[in-house]
């Protein structure tokens, strides 16, 4: 006996279903702003490490950025509560958050890491060989223009950041995409085509919001300053 399939699609339902996923929005933003933020701060960490931490230290970072880097996030997600069973005590968001921060702090560390390289030394040279202290060099030569490269990277970061946060679902957090499946369950999978739509116009809408973020950064912090990689 065969079953007929019908194709039906109401976009009518899409409005009522952004608003509702939008709910859970400031979940969404804490674990994107503050992965980002402990990202940085152990991200400079990682920086200084390999470059002015020697050998030992500058080899614990290298190999912590790599494995990192190198663990689909998924699979860390599920597996750190194997490997540290008190992390699973933790609330759902905190944990997401305990795992976000490692994946970003390694891709964030080797983003300063590259834009610090990206200014040529000479330029170092010339600053001390007119007066200026290292600090003085580091300050107003060095970093303006490390910045400068580190935007359009550190842009992507934070998008790809916002994106990993879809993942906080599969522990039943309840951000975006953890609404957007409740809503779906919630109507049987009857709806779920309208909802994943809307829940990918959500992405998407905030996605091109932070590129145009990043745009006007980028020409702000290059405007009148010439970049020697």
């Amino acid at each position: 006996m065969q079953t007929s399939y019908t194709f039906t699609f109401k976009a009518e339902l899409l409005p009522g279903y952004i608003a509702n996923i939008m709910t859970a929005f400031p979940m969404t933003l804490y674990l994107m702003a503050y992965s980002i933020l402990f990202g940085l701060i152990i991200g400079l960490l990682l920086t200084l490490a390999q470059l002015r931490g020697g050998a030992i230290l500058a080899k614990i970072a290298h190999g912590y950025i790599s494995l990192m880097r190198g663990i689909p996030s998924l699979v860390l997600i599920l597996g750190l509560p194997q490997v540290a069973p008190a992390l699973a005590k933790l609330p759902k968001s905190t944990f997401i958050l305990v795992a976000m921060t490692l994946i970003s702090s390694a891709n964030l560390g080797e983003m300063m890491r590259a834009s610090y390289l990206a200014v040529e030394h000479g330029q170092t040279e010339a600053a001390l060989s007119v007066g200026m202290t290292e600090r003085q060099a580091l300050t107003r030569i060095v970093l303006p223009q490390a910045v400068a490269v580190a935007v359009p990277n550190f842009g992507n970061n934070i998008i790809g950041i916002f994106k990993e946060t879809a993942l906080a679902f599969s522990i039943g957090t309840m951000d975006l995409m953890g609404r957007a499946t409740t809503i779906s369950q919630a109507s049987y999978g009857a709806t779920r085509l309208e909802v994943y739509i809307a829940v990918a116009i959500i992405y998407w809408v905030i996605c091109l919001a932070l590129q145009l973020v990043t745009t006007l950064v980028e020409r702000a912090s290059s405007h009148g300053r010439v970049i020697t990689a």
